[in-house]
């Protein structure tokens, strides 16, 4: 079911939605209303060249209040649903802590990230997170991983690492084992 400019299709309760998307609606942007089972996911993309994808999970009983938000770059949402089979709602998501970071926007790293909804709130999910980078470790070519040499005359835009650009590996892998509390590992 879509949202657009205020009118709802295919019968959606406009209680369910009317508080919290009135900020979306002046943005003019459409949002796609998904019953996850536990929570309905309003989601949206604003458009434009790094923004913006939103993400509202609002519960299920009136008032329908707002559990989760999440506005981040690019155009994909929020994965919402019993990820690992372990009878909890798990939100997937990534972080852009690291946009920019010893890069350009089109040479960042993202990170993704597994949260958890219990005693009403969502934390993270340290032990999905670590089952994830797991597999990831698992999945690497080590002979795929190679710093190259920046292009002298491109060094004075690029950040890198003593120039040579950072395999996104390195820092995807540490970075979910820092989130998922396995510093040592990282």
């Amino acid at each position: 079911t879509t949202i657009r400019q205020g009118y709802f299709e295919e019968g959606v309760n406009e209680a369910v939605v009317r508080s919290p998307t009135e900020e979306l609606h002046r943005l003019g942007i459409g949002l796609s209303v998904e019953d996850t089972g536990e929570f309905y996911q309003l989601s949206g993309f604003t458009g434009g060249r790094h923004c913006c994808t939103l993400d509202l999970l609002l519960s299920k009983k009136e008032p329908y209040e707002t559990v989760f938000r999440s506005s981040k770059d690019g155009d994909s949402s929020i994965s919402v649903g019993d990820i690992d089979g372990d009878g909890k709602t798990e939100i997937e998501t990534k972080t852009d802590i690291f946009l920019y970071w010893r890069d350009s926007y089109a040479g960042s790293t993202v990170v993704k990230v597994f949260l958890e909804y219990s005693s009403n709130a969502f934390k993270l999910d340290k032990d999905l997170i670590y089952s994830y980078v797991t597999k990831e470790i698992n999945n690497i070519e080590y002979d795929s991983i190679k710093f190259v040499l920046i292009e002298e005359e491109s060094r004075e835009d690029w950040y890198g690492w003593e120039d040579h650009y950072i395999p996104h590996e390195i820092i995807e892998i540490p970075g979910a084992l820092m989130f998922a509390g396995r510093e040592e590992e990282a």
